[in-house]
């Protein structure tokens, strides 16, 4: 990025850009003198026209904000101006007074240089166009803009406005949008500080409460109080710049460090409050706790520490609350603002010549190859105060700033070292965090709250919003899409499925929140936080990019634009002088400010996936992937991150990212060894006692036979809702203890760096210590770690014997074995981040081997007189020899050389680590790759004789990537209050450690219990939850639908750790028959405790009602305390249904059950984990007699045939018929017109004989094995009467399988009426992998067999469960060519026998084909003319594949071949909301219905023409019908008996009537479009439409256009009309999907269609608004 800009030219170009120096009426010179443009004071032009009214209003304004500037200005100026922003300021600039610095010449060449290199070339252009894009230059130029996103943004607007060019003149909305656009783009914040001309920012009256005012007051005598003068003079300065520098060499440490310790103490003043008897905050709460004079009197110091501790590790501190989503790169910022503002104090001294540590931003930038959206210290200020911050937050960053700097500062050099122990007023660092951090983040915090008080967005931009709102022919929202998506086309993907009519009302919800924003400016539970936190996530789920962002001010400020011409006018007239500038500049401002707040986790998705898409690069580098197996491995990423927040490494992965992070270690020079590094996968183990015996293990490994290996074991990495994880609070494994020595207190026992853990654990009582008289210098520590959710650390001491040591000694000098000196000899690090690809681990263990120079370094520097001692056993006198400690480092490092190689242990010498070092970075240069190295770690370590010395190195960071990290015991405060609170010493597990041994199969890794449950009407969901039962089979799961699990107690019985549904939704959005008692059960609100949920919702988008079952259900549980494994996935049947439940079960698969803990079940099985097999048992019947043409129905279970007619004029059953069928209502039963009829369908005995004769080689074996004797004719017959079971082997356990029919049962049963032998989308996977498993994959078989080569290529895509258009035509084509698995056995079962030894086993397919499932039918009898006898009307399926293979409906075939009289039939009532008006003959009524879908109108007209037998109907009911020809009009003669007698009026349309032009329902609807508009604007009329989901949404636009041509409504106001209908459930829908009409247009065809059409919604949608012409196929 090369060298930073100086932060003067920074802050002028910033300045610059803000005030828009090329806007229409604005002096650029008035700017430039006077400083930031303020909201309602644009230009001097604005002061010398306002009256006298205006000039009083800002007197008052003055005088209401005197006060808070007033404590603002109290403190004397400091010495030093702040050049790098306007934020950190001296003192007179609080007063109102302000002075712009200089450039420094070199940097001002290196600007302009850099301006000159960035500057497009671009055609001649106007004078307003070059205006417009010399704005968006400045904003190039400005180093805030390297933000990748922006920049690119900016840049494509920079080509749109030269693209779009008109020949001469420019509109003056388009000139003043690109203006304003521009300002926005570069700066997210006006500036309410003027120079000493202008008057000070002002506020209304009673705008900022007295309680801020005190707050503010408070916070400031603090300030003086802890830290007095904050004046710095220049040796402070340098000081504190140097103290700087060396931090940002440890930077993740730091800033991790100092981030939390913040969040700890305001956690604790905030715990102060709580009252301990109650659990509530103490006067008040929410983000802010209103305080009183003194905390509490019963909460404890130690109680408030706890009570602190646990609210950061749940994120639920009050810095958290004020963060929300941002709270993830908290840190990051807080570390960018204190580096800013040190770098503010010598501006001039940023321009390095060398090797130096980057500008903290930039690095930010660097490494997510985009900057944040943040980068200056004022840009952060101004954010902390909208995020809610408080004026004693700043007080307390300032003592979490000095405590951080104190404490996590390694090798911090002497001067530092007496700066920290001065107190806060006479220290450098705490007078310039006070004077430089907490003084102006206080004043942001006022500044914000003033200029959200001004007239401006207090009243003015709320006065033109509503005039906005209620002006126009269309709604805002309607127009803000409509010119959205117009004006960026590629915008159309993000809502090519949405409900635009929603999102347009929805919009209007959003802007009226946003114009209320300024009064709820820095409130975190304000409900603008709340909804902005929804609508991030809506538009995350959405996958709206942020670079969108600016597109959407766009199209908002290009609608708002006419109105604020307007406004700006009348105000003007009115004598209140108004700019259309400033009432853009204020809502550029506003939507800024919201959109910083919505586009956060769109923005974390995008960095997360930018930086898991690089390693996955460099994976497909290392590990030679192939194109096409990265591509697949990046969607796969993306599309669990999108889910999740997160994503999985596989074992490859993490083995790759830790070796990649050693090679890429700048401070390690053994790195010749990185790719030998043993990586072992422990990412399962989430127990304590798990991770105790990894550790061990751990220890084990890495010595065996004493040549040390390098081992890291990791655990599993930090979730997104984790503050910690799981961390390790000892540094290294084998660390020694510390002991203040007895004997004089000045000196110590043992190695000082574990002093603080020493006292830690003996204070606490977490580890027993030797008595004094036996403690040494090397008593081994035991290890410590904190897992989240566990309120203590678990503490273990290990055995001696893994824990090995060599003891020191000289191979020539006795004296130093004498000094009884050991070290261990396995260097095992343990606090360390190592981040993969934006995954950041916490919890790695790892080793490689020492240096004997770092032993060297250990022993002098932390060990007490440990120089002196050796000097001594040396002979070498320390007074007389200057250079004794060399002497003595040499001596001592030819002691531990000798001391590791008498023992027997790997250690490396100086000399031959730096030459390995060579080797390596020469290794790396052959191979195109540069080795980072930082030179005070490698070359500067071993002196100047070491080859490394002269090495020229580079700094610079490579990911993945190694980083220190901060001592959790130490932030957090475990340290600093007892209390009582101590805990028994134990060895390994305390009692409450003890682990459930039901729930885990080893000590080390739990197995999750896992209820799968289903909601499901046609088999979809269930075929689905049965699959991922199969995924999940090492976990055992339960599967049961929903109605079993109703109430949920079985949560608790069964221990259940993870609920997984998938519901779809049925009818007008109602759960399916199996998942209605689940609705219907209370469930208390704490039954899930922290059971997790994932739910899968099935519907389709062709339904207004989509996936609301499912989406009910997670709703449910989330209320009944259950916490959310991943968000709610919807599959749209209409679109791609199959890919996405394929994926998400490929999701959840990898979140329940990992790769490792997969790994690790399966190791700790008896036997081998073998696939799942079937075996089918036979109970044999000799005899052979015919077998039935149909199963008969039990009487009981079945209901009589009452009629069977043809309704169709020449209709034949066997190729085109519509058939009245009546049944005797069941017994018990009832039902009301507009019910459904479920009917249970019979398989055909031809196809179950078809299906039968595949098997004919396994039912003769099986004859022959029991004896019977059977002509060949005979098999089948013999077979289906056999009674059966089958038994599912699991590793050797034979279990009863899972069946969609009890067992035993004959096989004839079964496949009749339990079994559906079609295969569907949801089934395919299964059944194709069965047939799959026993052909050939590749060879010269399919070289010769075309068919089957297609086929196993095409069913390969299908199994492998993606999504796109290539896997959906596989799926397709399949589906055409086998539509049955009888058509799919018979084509293949020969290719099997002749091309494999093994037959498929009947067992297998029976065990995965779905439940045949009842058939629903609307019906088309009254309840009140025959409520004994129900009716439905039936199109019988006849029709051909695009392959010619013909497809016959079960359910209407069975039922157009029953026997009146006869034959009985399997029927249930179903409950439907399509209800008819409570009164008939006053009730307005239009009815729409397409071929059966008159069935239910039929019912309704009944009723109807009953009623009117006793009176005359006051308002008419007219049906719109619609069929093919003359020939297909059913109920002919009842609907013309029913027009004479006034029942109806009847609308025919017919589309292939001979000589007749095409004619759909909507067509007539169209030509009625007049009265049918009178009759829908009477308050009671009722709609109901019933039919083909397609023709019910042509229908409805139809409607709609109709209101807007007759009732002059926009189309905002139609759509809205029309759900104000339905939410009065006068509009109503009895609707089906493509699935049920197949008559010449195949399913195949109908299916394309119809996702075509749901795929391109938002274009339909903008050619509507702009009344553009449908295409007349899409009818």
């Amino acid at each position: 990025m090369g060298n930073k800009l100086s932060c003067t030219s920074k802050s002028q170009g910033l300045e610059a850009a803000y005030r828009g120096q090329a806007s229409p009426g604005h002096s650029s010179s008035k700017q430039q003198a006077n400083g930031p443009t303020r909201p309602l004071d644009t230009d001097s032009t604005t002061q010398q026209n306002e009256g006298p009214s205006s000039q009083q209003h800002q007197q008052q304004q003055q005088k209401n904000g005197q006060q808070l500037n007033h404590q603002l200005s109290k403190q004397p100026p400091a010495t030093q101006n702040n050049e790098a922003n306007n934020s950190s300021v001296p003192d007179k600039e609080f007063q109102g007074s302000q002075s712009l610095p200089g450039n420094h010449p070199e940097n001002e060449a290196v600007t302009k240089q850099q301006n000159l290199q960035q500057k497009p070339t671009r055609p001649m252009l106007g004078q307003n166009e070059r205006s417009s894009l010399r704005l968006i230059d400045q904003a190039l130029e400005d180093k805030r803009s390297e933000d990748l996103p922006k920049r690119h943004a900016l840049v494509a607007l920079s080509q749109k406005i030269v693209e779009k060019t008109p020949p001469k003149e420019e509109k003056e909305e388009e000139k003043t949008m690109t203006t304003t656009m521009t300002a926005t783009m570069t700066t997210t914040t006006t500036t309410t500080t003027s120079n000493q001309d202008d008057q000070p920012t002002a506020m209304e009256e009673g705008c900022i409460p007295d309680d801020f005012n005190l707050k503010v007051k408070a916070a400031m005598s603090d300030l003086q109080a802890k830290y007095g003068n904050f004046e710095l003079e220049k040796p402070d300065i340098v000081l504190v710049m140097s103290g700087w520098n060396k931090i940002l060499g440890w930077e993740t440490m730091w800033k991790e460090a100092c981030w939390f310790r913040w969040r700890i103490l305001v956690a604790r003043a905030a715990a102060a409050k709580i009252d301990p008897r109650h659990g509530g905050i103490k006067d008040g709460g929410g983000g802010e706790t209103k305080t009183t004079d003194a905390p509490y009197p019963r909460m404890t110091k130690e109680m408030a520490a706890k009570i602190a501790r646990k609210l950061v590790e749940e994120n639920q501190d009050p810095i958290a609350h004020c963060f929300g989503t941002r709270l993830w790169d908290g840190q990051n910022m807080l570390l960018a603002l204190f580096d800013e503002q040190v770098r503010s104090l010598c501006p001039h001294l940023q321009t390095v010549q060398r090797e130096a540590y980057r500008n903290v931003t930039d690095d930010r930038g660097a490494a997510f190859g985009l900057t944040l959206e943040y980068t200056t210290a004022k840009e952060f200020f101004r954010l902390f105060a909208v995020m809610g911050l408080q004026p004693k937050h700043y007080v307390t960053l300032c003592e979490a700033f000095i405590w951080t700097m104190e404490t996590h500062n390694p090798y911090a050099k002497e001067e530092d070292l007496e700066e920290f122990e001065k107190p806060p007023k006479e220290s450098v660092f705490g007078r310039f965090v006070a004077q430089h951090v907490a003084k102006p983040g206080i004043k942001s915090l006022v500044d914000t709250r003033l200029e959200m008080a001004t007239p401006l967005y207090c009243q003015l931009l709320p006065e033109v919003w509503a005039l906005a709102k209620d002006g126009g022919s269309m709604s805002v929202g309607e127009s803000f899409y409509s010119c959205l998506l117009s004006e960026f086309p590629e915008l159309l993907d993000y809502f090519a499925r949405a409900d635009m009519d929603s999102l347009a009302h929805h919009i209007i919800l959003a802007l009226d929140l946003m114009v209320k924003y300024p009064s709820m400016v820095g409130n975190p539970d304000s409900s603008f936080r709340t909804v902005t936190k929804h609508l991030g996530e809506v538009h995350r789920e959405l996958g709206i990019e942020t670079d969108a962002y600016p597109k959407i001010f766009v199209a908002l400020l290009k609608i708002l634009k006419p109105f604020f011409v307007s406004f700006a006018k009348t105000k003007n007239k009115q004598g209140n002088p108004l700019k259309v500038s400033q009432l853009e500049d204020g809502i550029a401002l506003l939507f800024a400010d919201t959109m910083s707040f919505t586009f956060y986790p769109m923005l974390r998705e995008e960095m997360l996936c930018q930086k898991a898409t690089e390693f996955l690069q460099q994976a497909a580098e290392e590990l030679n992937w192939s194109q096409s197996q990265l591509s697949k491995r990046i969607l796969q990423v993306k599309l669990e991150i999108s889910s999740h927040g997160t994503y999985e490494h596989t074992t490859e992965e993490i083995e790759l990212g830790a070796r990649l992070a050693w090679r890429n270690s700048v401070k390690c020079v053994g790195r010749i060894s990185w790719n030998t590094l043993m990586v072992r996968d422990c990412r399962h183990v989430e127990t304590p006692g798990g991770i105790i015996d990894e550790i061990q293990k751990h220890l084990e490994l890495a010595t065996a036979g004493t040549n040390l290996q390098s081992v890291m074991t990791v655990f599993r990495p930090r979730k997104p809702d984790e503050a910690w994880g799981i961390r390790f609070w000892s540094e290294q494994l084998v660390r020694y203890a510390c002991y203040e020595d007895p004997k004089d207190s000045s000196k110590w026992i043992g190695d000082r760096a574990n002093q603080h853990l020493t006292d830690f654990l003996i204070t606490r009582g977490l580890w027993t210590p030797p008595p004094p008289e036996k403690r040494t210098n090397h008593d081994i520590l035991p290890v410590v770690f904190k897992m989240p959710g566990r309120e203590k650390p678990i503490v273990h001491q290990f055995d001696p014997k893994y824990m090995d040591e060599a003891p020191i000694e000289h191979p020539t000098n006795p004296k130093i074995k004498e000094m009884g000196h050991r070290w261990g000899t396995v260097p095992v690090i343990a606090a360390f981040h190592l981040n993969i690809g934006g995954v950041s681990y916490g919890a790695f263990p790892f080793n490689g081997w020492f240096c004997s120079t770092e032993i060297v370094r250990d022993l002098m520097e932390r060990y007490c007189d440990f120089n002196e001692r050796c000097a001594e056993a040396f002979g070498i006198d320390v007074k007389t020899h200057p250079m004794y400690e060399a002497r003595v480092a040499h001596e001592l490092d030819v002691a531990i050389l000798h001391s590791f190689k008498k023992a027997g242990y790997t250690i490396v010498d100086p000399k031959t680590v730096a030459e390995q070092f060579q080797t390596h970075c020469k290794r790396e240069q052959k191979l195109g790759r540069e080795c980072p190295a930082q030179w005070s770690w490698i070359g500067g370590l071993f002196g100047p004789i070491n080859k490394t010395w002269h090495i020229e190195m580079r700094d610079f960071r490579k990911e993945p990537q190694y980083e220190y990290c901060c001592s959790m015991l130490s932030v957090t405060g475990e340290d600093e209050y007892f209390g009582d609170d101590r805990v028994s010493i134990y060895g390994g597990l305390g009692e409450e450690e003890q682990v459930d041994m039901d729930v885990q199969l080893q000590e080390n890794f739990s197995v999750p219990r896992v209820l799968i449950a289903y909601g499901s009407e046609t088999g979809a969901a269930e075929a689905a939850a049965s699959r991922l039962s199969r995924v999940l089979r090492l976990c055992k799961p339960v599967v049961y639908n929903l109605n079993r699990v109703a109430g949920l107690e079985i949560i608790k019985k069964m221990r259940i750790t993870h609920m997984l549904v998938l519901c779809s939704t049925f009818g007008k959005g109602m759960p399916p028959t199996n998942a209605q008692k689940f609705f219907k059960t209370e469930i208390p609100s704490d039954m899930l405790g922290e059971t997790k949920v994932a739910v899968l919702a099935l519907g389709s988008s062709q339904y207004p009602d989509f996936c609301k079952a499912g989406k009910d259900v997670e709703r449910i549980l989330i209320n009944a305390g259950g916490k959310k494994l991943t968000p709610l996935t919807t599959a749209d049947e209409a679109v791609d249904s199959p890919g996405t439940v394929n994926q998400w079960i490929k999701l959840v698969k990898s979140i329940v059950l990992p790769q490792g803990l997969e790994t690790a079940i399966e190791a700790s099985m008896s036997c081998e984990n073998e696939p799942l097999r079937y075996m089918m048992k036979w109970s044999t019947v000799s005899d052979v007699n015919p077998v039935a043409g149909t199963c008969v129905r039990p009487v009981e279970e079945s209901s009589p045939c009452k009629m069977n007619e043809e309704l169709l004029v020449d209709g034949d059953i066997s190729s085109r018929s519509t058939r009245r069928i009546a049944f005797d209502i069941p017994p018990g039963s009832s039902y009301v017109t507009g019910d459904h009829l479920a009917v249970y369908p019979l398989n055909s005995m031809e196809v179950v004989r078809r299906f039968v004769s595949c098997f004919k080689k396994e039912i003769e074996l099986i004859s022959t094995e029991q004896k019977v004797d059977l002509a060949s004719s005979n098999v089948v017959d013999w077979a289906l009467q056999q009674r059966i079971e089958i038994d599912c082997i699991d590793n050797g356990s034979a279990l009863p399988a899972t069946l969609p029919f009890d067992t035993p049962i004959t096989l004839s049963a079964a496949l009749q009426e339990s079994v559906g032998l079609s295969i569907s989308e949801s089934s395919a996977a299964d059944i194709f992998g069965v047939v799959l498993k026993y052909l050939p994959r590749g060879g010269p078989a399919l070289d010769k067999d075309q068919e089957l080569k297609e086929f196993v290529e095409r069913g390969a895509h299908v199994l492998e469960g993606g999504k796109g258009a290539g896997v959906q035509d596989d799926m397709d084509t399949l589906l055409s060519k086998y539509p049955t698995v009888v058509d799919l056995l018979e084509t293949f079962t020969p290719v099997i026998a002749r091309l494999s030894k093994d037959p498929i086993p009947m067992a297998e397919l029976l065990a995965i084909l779905p439940r045949l499932q009842p058939r629903l039918y609307s019906i088309s009898s009254s309840s009140k003319e025959s409520p004994d006898v129900v009716e439905i009307s039936v199109g019988v399926v006849h029709a051909n594949t695009t392959f010619g293979v013909h497809i016959a409906g079960v359910c209407s075939n069975y039922l157009a071949m029953l026997k009146p009289g006869v034959d009985r039939a399997k029927i249930a009532i179903r409950t439907s909301s399509f209800r008819g008006p409570a009164d008939m003959l006053k009730t307005p009524m239009i009815m729409v219905g397409a071929g059966t879908g008159l069935a239910p109108m039929m019912g309704f007209l009944r009723d109807r023409a009953l009623v009117l037998r006793q009176g005359v109907a006051e308002e008419e009911c007219h049906l719109f019908f619609g069929c093919r020809s003359h020939e297909e009009r059913i109920y002919r003669d009842l609907i013309e008996g029913w027009e004479n007698d006034k029942v109806l009026k009847l609308h025919l349309a017919m589309s292939r009537a001979p000589d007749m032009p095409k004619m759909y329902v909507q067509h007539k609807i169209r030509d009625q479009g007049e009265m049918l508009y009178q009759l829908l604007t009477k308050d009671n009329c009722t709609y109901y439409v019933c039919g083909d989901a397609n023709m019910a949404d042509n229908c409805y636009e139809v409607l709609v256009d109709v209101l807007r041509e007759y009732g002059q409504m926009s189309r905002a106001k139609a759509t809205l009309f029309l759900k104000r209908m339905r939410m009065e459930e006068r509009w109503q829908y009895d609707l089906w999907g493509i699935s049920a009409y197949m008559d010449d247009d195949t399913y195949i065809q109908a299916k394309k269609k119809t996702a075509k059409r749901q795929a391109n919604r938002a274009v339909a949608w903008l050619n509507r608004v702009h009344q553009t012409d449908t295409n007349e196929d899409e009818w």
